[in-house]
C-alpha cells in the first residue's frame, strides 16, 4: 500500500478496521431507535466524547475512525450542542457507500 492510496480517512484492506467500522455503525444505528442515547449524543461536541460514550456502552471505536467517517461524508469532526446526533445520523445513512468504499 502506497502512501498516495492509504491514509488515515480509508484505511482499506485491514479486517480489524472492519470490525471496528461495524461496531461504530451499530452503535450510530441506535442513535435513530434509542431516544436516551440520542439525547446524550446531543450534549457532545466532538468525535473523542462519541466514542467515550460508546465505549462505555460496549461497542468501542477509535475517536479518529468516527472523524474520518466524518471528513469523508464533508462533515466537521465537532458539532454545537443539540446538534451531534443529525450529524452521526447522516454518516449512519451513508454506511453502505463508505464500508464499500473501505473494500476497495
Amino acid at each position: 500500500m502506497s502512501a498516495e492510496t492509504s491514509s488515515p480517512a480509508s484505511p482499506a484492506g485491514n479486517p480489524a478496521n472492519r470490525e471496528e467500522l461495524e461496531r461504530l455503525f451499530t452503535f450510530l444505528g441506535r442513535i435513530q431507535e434509542e431516544p436516551e442515547l440520542r439525547e446524550q449524543i446531543n450534549w457532545m461536541q466532538t468525535a473523542s466524547e462519541v466514542s467515550d460514550l460508546a465505549t462505555a456502552s460496549g461497542q468501542p471505536f477509535q475517536p479518529e475512525t468516527l472523524v474520518a467517517l466524518l471528513q469523508r461524508c464533508n462533515e466537521k469532526p465537532y458539532a454545537r450542542t443539540g446538534l451531534m446526533d443529525e450529524k452521526l445520523i447522516r454518516v449512519f445513512l451513508r454506511r453502505a457507500a463508505l464500508l464499500e468504499e473501505e473494500s476497495l
